[in-house]
């Protein structure tokens, strides 16, 4: 992604909590619909953005926004929406279930690099469920 004072990046990582027991409960295959359909959801919710698989149940959303408050504004909508489509269980042949995500977000406009990463794997391990309203975020810019 590209620095830019004017249009920073806001990030949003999602985990798939319990991904290795969904794996086992349910099978490989149906831990490979709950990957795409994680991908698909942020896709559709987040447009113009760039998607990245960091681990085996972690996404990162880049989305480039103006660094007024309606970049973090659209931002918190997006995810709210996006878990909103990730929380419909799902049917297998072993039974239905449903997925939870802990999700954190951050923004950064310069020196954008790895330590976004760590940054949002930090608040994210100390965070719960995600849930509306209640998602964490820090501003990379001020440290």
């Amino acid at each position: 992604v590209k620095n830019s004072e004017d249009y920073p990046y806001y990030f949003a990582m999602f985990n798939i909590m319990d991904f290795s027991r969904i794996n086992i409960m349910f099978g490989e295959e149906n831990g490979d619909m709950i990957l795409v359909s994680t991908v698909d959801a942020l896709r559709e919710c987040f447009d113009n953005s760039k998607i990245y698989r960091t681990g085996s149940d972690e996404f990162i959303v880049a989305v480039p926004l103006s660094k007024n408050d309606v970049g973090y504004s659209v931002l918190m909508k997006n995810i709210d929406k996006a878990l909103g489509m990730l929380s419909s269980p799902y049917e297998t042949e072993q039974g239905n279930f449903s997925v939870m995500y802990k999700v954190s977000a951050a923004r950064k406009s310069k020196n954008i690099d790895s330590s976004v990463l760590s940054s949002l794997k930090n608040i994210l391990n100390q965070s719960q469920p995600a849930a509306s309203g209640q998602i964490p975020f820090i501003d990379l810019d001020k440290f």
